[in-house]
């Protein structure tokens, strides 16, 4: 199982949600949206507004919030 966290610099959730993943040893890709394009234009087309956006393999999980919620049950 990976986690891929679309997410951008200087963002607090971005980074806490990383700091929870690497604290709990999960396999995780970030993908910065400002420096890749065409991930920034799917969460565009997607309908998010926000950053994280986390999935787990294929699964569209939500913000910090919701891994928060995956992690500690």
């Amino acid at each position: 199982m990976t986690y891929v966290i679309y997410g951008r610099e200087n963002c607090n959730w971005c980074v806490s949600a990383k700091k929870l993943l690497d604290d709990h040893g999960k396999e995780y890709r970030y993908i910065d949206i400002n420096e890749d394009v065409l991930s920034k234009a799917f969460l565009v087309d997607q309908g998010f507004k926000t950053v994280p956006q986390i999935w787990l393999d294929k699964d569209h999980i939500g913000g910090y919030s919701e891994l928060h919620s995956v992690i500690y049950g």
